[in-house]
């Protein structure tokens, strides 16, 4: 692993970029697919039972879907504390969190347990995208 990122700074910056952004989307894809299988490979015991098992791997599907969106945030978060637009970011993250507690108690009475994972999904998600936006238009300054 240490090998892989040691030759990324060899690379054109363009395709090492395209690497760091394009990998998590595939090990999301991959990990989504085999998620099943993982979850009962390491859970299913005596205790957990098959319908617990697909209940977890449905939860770590839906979670699975914002991590290449985690990996743009932490690399965006970094650039704005680079150029000191910490309030910013502390201006999105107090609007997340009120956003998290309205869309939790919204999403847990309609779905449940899978109510809370996809409102996790979605504030990572519209957060990202809000971030990239900022981003952009200071560029664009």
């Amino acid at each position: 692993m240490i090998s892989f990122f040691f030759t990324l700074q060899w690379m054109p910056f363009g395709a090492a970029v395209s690497i760091k952004y394009l990998s998590p989307i595939f090990a999301a894809i991959i990990a989504i697919f085999f998620s099943d299988y993982i979850v009962e490979l390491l859970f299913e015991r005596q205790k957990f039972t098959t319908e617990d098992s697909y209940t977890v791997s449905s939860i770590q599907k839906i979670l699975l879907v914002y991590a290449p969106f985690t990996v743009c945030g932490m690399v965006l978060v970094n650039f704005l504390t680079s150029i000191n637009k910490n309030s910013f970011m502390a201006y999105l993250a107090f609007g997340s969190m009120i956003l998290n507690f309205i869309l939790d108690f919204w999403l847990v009475k309609e779905y449940g347990l899978f109510g809370i994972a996809i409102c996790t999904s979605c504030i990572y998600i519209i957060r990202s995208i809000v971030l990239f936006k900022y981003t952009v238009n200071q560029k664009n300054k």
